[in-house]
């Protein structure tokens, strides 16, 4: 059974091993030093995204999977087949561990239809065929492991073992939650399955401490690195809008979770502006999304003499949490890759399920309608691989499902560029930003264009849009200079860098900026310039 499953888990997505790197592959390991420089205790104290791409206080470091990646390189290189082939290996190992925590609930059968039901799901794909989709990975790992020594933990007896299965619990959290933020929900999830449940309370409080201290640990450290605790910056879709916005935008986007985790036929890349909109109000979408969140609540509570089906209905609503903009900013309205760990809710219910139907409906009913589903998983999941093979191959399967999304259209003003037509160019980037007005790629990226047009006007005032929009990245204020410089206006060009200096993190693309620009006339009058400019 084991066997079976872990080829179940794996011949789905062998196709991912001719993927190449892809999506943010390119930012975070080929253009990041963390990850290029092959040494995985330095990536440890650095930002998940590399200093070029970062706003300060974006809050987004993962350091375990950081340094995986970074000793990943340091033994192969540039060669994307075996970083994909670390994912599967991670994607097989979650398979089985997620086989052995159902194993302590239910039969073999019914364990074995759950997990291999995961092992399957399309709706995984983007973790495991996409090369950082290993922080999804290593994060439902560790969690995995934190569950079954808790299960170990609660049975113990021996107070050397108990103290031992109490460090392993700690030391997952640890891992769990420097892999990817989603494991921070690793207390509550313990708390929902059913083998802690009958337990006296005072019996977790050791356990909660520990992960508590855990956790202080790890926001200190987040803090020092990279200067928040907070989270990513906003998503694109949602910078500008109110805190009651994001919260029915982030309800509305419960159906799309919903019908990610029931019925994955359709799945998309993005699902930012035009494939779905943040909300500005309540609307159908709002309300049918708070119907589905209730409908989750209402069914866990229906289901508890069913404690597994009801843990599953509940683990999903939890782990989703962290990034359901519910709570908290995210850096996404929806995306495939974070069904990862909340989708073992969906297997602790198969399970659940399995176990309470085996009796009322014996012989070949289930393992029939098994087979269906897997059957149907394993094929949606094995075509949907190739669409993580590069980021033309991403971009092209939006463009071929949502042709109206923001990504596809900054891809074909990038054409109308390449051929040299500006104007066509500025009115494809016009659509764009109708769509996300505060985006800071497309307003940078549409005011260089609209100075080369010679729209300097336009251009202006889409630059400083962008700084606006992000007044601690370099990157802004780079731009608006060119913009200044292109309209002759040197002066201005130069009080844009200086103000980017005080303001942005890091420097250095706003000092060679100066440098390039032989605008520097008052350096001494700035707090530490670089040595060569002095």
């Amino acid at each position: 059974m084991w066997l079976a499953l872990a080829l179940v888990a794996l011949v789905p997505h062998l196709g991912a091993l001719a993927n190449g790197f892809a999506w943010d592959d390119v930012f975070i390991v080929l253009s990041n030093p963390a990850v290029r420089d092959g040494d995985p205790a330095a990536a440890l104290t650095r930002p998940w995204w590399p200093a070029a791409f970062t706003f300060a206080g974006s809050g987004l470091w993962r350091p375990f999977t950081s340094a995986a990646l970074a000793a990943q390189w340091a033994l192969w290189g540039e060669r994307p087949l075996l970083f994909h082939a670390v994912g599967l290996a991670l994607h097989v190992a979650v398979v089985l561990l997620l086989f052995a925590v159902l194993r302590r609930h239910v039969g073999r059968a019914a364990a074995w239809a759950g997990a291999a039901v995961f092992a399957v799901h399309p709706v995984h794909v983007e973790a495991v065929a996409n090369g950082v989709g290993q922080a999804e990975l290593w994060a439902a790992l560790f969690v995995l492991i934190a569950v079954l020594a808790h299960g170990r933990w609660l049975e113990e007896t021996r107070v050397g073992a108990r103290v031992g299965l109490l460090l392993l619990v700690a030391a997952a959290y640890l891992g769990g939650v420097a892999s990817k933020e989603i494991a921070v929900t690793l207390p509550a999830l313990l708390l929902l399955l059913p083998d802690a449940r009958g337990r006296r309370p005072e019996r977790a409080l050791p356990l909660l401490g520990l992960l508590g201290a855990v956790l202080v640990f790890l926001l200190a450290q987040r803090l020092a690195v990279v200067g928040s605790v907070r989270g990513e910056v906003l998503a694109p879709e949602l910078i500008g809008l109110s805190t009651g916005a994001r919260v029915l935008s982030g309800l509305s986007a419960w159906t799309d979770h919903a019908r990610l985790l029931l019925f994955p036929l359709h799945l998309s890349a993005d699902y930012g502006p035009a494939v779905r909109f943040p909300a500005t109000g309540v609307d159908g979408g709002v309300l049918l999304g708070a119907a589905v969140l209730a409908a989750a609540l209402a069914g866990a509570w229906a289901a508890r003499a069913r404690p597994l089906l009801a843990a599953g209905l509940l683990w999903t609503v939890v782990a989703l949490l962290p990034v359901s903009n519910l709570i908290i900013p995210a850096g996404v309205l929806v995306a495939e890759r974070t069904l990862y760990l909340p989708s073992v809710g969906l297997a602790l219910g198969v399970a659940g399920a399995w176990a309470a139907l085996a009796a009322r409906w014996p012989g070949r009913t289930l393992p029939l309608a098994l087979a269906l589903v897997l059957t149907a998983g394993a094929a949606r999941s094995a075509l949907r691989v190739p669409v993580w093979a590069s980021s033309d191959a991403v971009l092209a399967s939006l463009e071929r499902d949502h042709p109206g999304s923001h990504l596809v259209l900054r891809r074909q003003a990038a054409r109308l560029l390449a051929e040299g037509r500006l104007a066509e160019a500025q009115g494809v980037f016009d659509r764009a930003l109708a769509l996300v007005p505060r985006h800071f790629s497309l307003l940078t990226e549409a005011a260089q264009v609209a100075s080369v047009a010679g729209d300097a006007t336009r251009a202006e005032t889409l630059a400083a849009r962008g700084v606006d929009v992000y007044p601690t990245s370099p990157h802004g204020y780079v731009v608006l200079a060119r913009v200044r410089r292109r309209a002759g206006d040197e002066a201005g060009a130069r009080a844009a860098l200086l103000e980017g200096i005080r303001r942005a993190d890091p420097l250095t693309p706003l000092w060679t900026e100066l440098e390039a620009g032989r605008t520097m006339t008052d350096v001494s009058a700035v707090a530490h310039p670089p040595e060569e400019l002095r």
